[in-house]
């Protein structure tokens, strides 16, 4: 992965410019992925090589799922790739230990919030930890499940962790 003896940088040349497209075609997205660095993804980026190691599993990271549909018809279950986010944020909550409230509610007790809240169609429903928006998306389950319309219905969240407005 060189170019002309320099070694490629593919969160500069590749995932920026795809981001910053993305953004482009979707002015709701404006700014979203700014403070994003793939490089990361190697370390600290401290440390000799790092960008290095960072290319290569940014490169396998991408080879793998380029080799996957992740379209919603191809799923067994319309969610899936919800599903599979919250159980990798579970995984990860449950490793940080107490520190991983933080990042994830089980689903259990947001459950229980919902059915305290017993929201219904009309109502507008607002979240100030949103995090993921787990419990959004389960207040709207509920209205659904009760036989109710959601599509009058207003959602809304805000997080003071930037990190979650990025995964959401």
């Amino acid at each position: 992965h060189e170019i002309s003896g320099v070694t490629r940088n593919i969160n500069e040349s590749v995932l920026r410019p795809a981001l910053q497209l993305l953004e482009a075609q979707n002015e709701k997205l404006t700014g979203l992925f700014d403070h994003l660095d793939f490089n990361r993804i190697g370390g600290s980026g401290a440390a000799a090589g790092t960008a290095t190691l960072a290319d290569k599993r940014l490169e396998l990271l991408i080879a793998h799922f380029g080799r996957v549909r992740l379209r919603t018809d191809d799923f067994e279950f319309p969610d899936l790739i919800g599903a599979a986010y919250e159980y990798l944020i579970k995984e990860f909550a449950d490793s940080a230990g107490r520190k991983g409230g933080e990042f994830y509610t089980p689903r259990a007790v947001v459950r229980m919030m919902v059915e305290l809240l017993a929201p219904t169609q009309g109502m507008r429903i607002y979240d100030p930890c949103v995090g993921s928006g787990g419990m959004l998306i389960h207040a709207a389950e509920y209205v659904e499940e009760h036989g109710g319309d959601t599509s009058d219905m207003f959602f809304a969240g805000q997080d003071a962790n930037s990190g979650s407005w990025i995964m959401s």
